[in-house]
């Protein structure tokens, strides 16, 4: 195959359109998320699921039917407010942006791996390209990568902890590897199986309503809920594990109140941590 063959092939192809939308987005999203205060990231929160609501949803069921408001209710909102709450928070702010990550490699992959291994369907009735062995690829990437944030986060929190002595009675003086090796694999886990059903409830719902995306914003994704609908399925059931995991773990030095609510900005007035 000649260069001029694969250039035409390849990168005028729905992956090289889905690769470059999504390097675009990365970048912008790390800028406004590391480089301006969590009211930007909120607003850029809240804008995106209010455009997937009001914009894409009535794409995918009618607003006069009540079928709409249970999605608007049960499926976009609990995510939105999940968002909102572990972007204004210290312990939280930063795993937001791994999971944003986490989802988005594990979308990425599962696409790649099927595009080029795929021979099993995984749900044929709901999505028919949609394989077996493009998830096997995604959970070992999406494994990878929470193992490396894991790591780098506890060298990180082992020294802080340590060092202020904010490690509860019930733990031990620092997070033994074998628990972040334990935490990746329940992590990536939990992101698999809970991004896939996402993923299939979205096709199943624009199989119901007859279209292929959501929308046609993002080039070579299809619509803003086709890329936030693993997201969607899978912070309301992660970030109260995450609550509950942190809470243990500093159970001697602050309230849930405090875990769930110590604003982000805040953090270096809060004495139990005496941070400055």
């Amino acid at each position: 195959m000649c260069l001029k063959d694969f250039l035409t092939r390849y990168i005028t192809s729905n992956v090289a359109q889905r690769a470059l939308t999504g390097l675009v987005l990365s970048i912008v999203i790390s800028a406004i998320f590391f480089n301006l205060p969590p009211l930007y990231t909120t607003l850029m929160i809240l804008t995106v699921c209010l455009y997937a609501a009001f914009v894409e949803l009535p794409h995918l069921a009618s607003p006069r039917t009540r079928f709409y408001w249970i999605l608007l209710f049960f499926y976009i909102a609990p995510g939105t407010i999940c968002m909102v709450m572990m972007n204004y928070s210290y312990f939280f702010r930063n795993f937001l942006f791994v999971l944003a990550v986490l989802v988005v490699k594990h979308d990425t992959a599962a696409y790649i791996f099927g595009n080029f291994f795929g021979k099993t369907p995984l749900a044929p009735s709901l999505s028919p390209r949609k394989t077996i062995e493009g998830s096997l690829g995604a959970f070992s990437v999406v494994l990878i990568t929470a193992l490396f944030f894991l790591f780098h986060a506890n060298i990180k929190l082992n020294s802080l902890y340590a060092q202020k002595g904010l490690f509860s009675k019930k733990m031990a003086t620092s997070y033994p590897w074998q628990f972040v090796v334990l935490s990746a694999y329940a992590l990536t886990l939990f992101l698999s199986v809970l991004g896939t059903a996402g993923d299939l409830f979205e096709s199943y719902l624009k199989r119901r309503a007859g279209v292929k995306d959501s929308g046609t914003i993002l080039p070579g994704h299809g619509g803003i809920l086709d890329r936030i609908d693993s997201l969607l399925f899978v912070v309301p059931f992660i970030y109260p594990a995450a609550v509950a995991i942190i809470f243990y773990t500093l159970a001697d030095h602050v309230t849930l109140h405090q875990v769930l609510f110590e604003k982000f900005w805040k953090i270096g007035q809060l004495k139990y941590l005496n941070i400055r």
